[in-house]
């Protein structure tokens, strides 16, 4: 009966261990999922900020370009 039992409380520990190392791996794989999801919305962002700036510098690229030829700026500054 001992015997049985511990074979039995082998098998059970084994599945249990095998249910945990499953689930850790399941966890880790989740954790690494939502990791790279925010990286990936710290660049989106990080783009879109770029993008906005490089828009203000060509407006005012534009706006000193505009001033020069029309004479308000003595010498070009581009």
């Amino acid at each position: 009966m001992r015997l049985y039992k511990s074979k039995l409380q082998e098998k059970q520990e084994i599945i249990q261990n095998a249910k945990t190392k499953k689930f850790e791996e399941q966890e880790k794989a989740y954790k690494e999922k939502q990791e790279k999801k925010e990286l990936q919305k710290k660049l989106e962002k990080k783009r879109e900020e770029n993008i906005k700036q490089r828009e203000i510098l060509r407006r005012q690229d534009e706006r000193k370009r505009w001033e020069y030829l029309r004479g308000l700026i003595p010498e070009p500054l581009l």
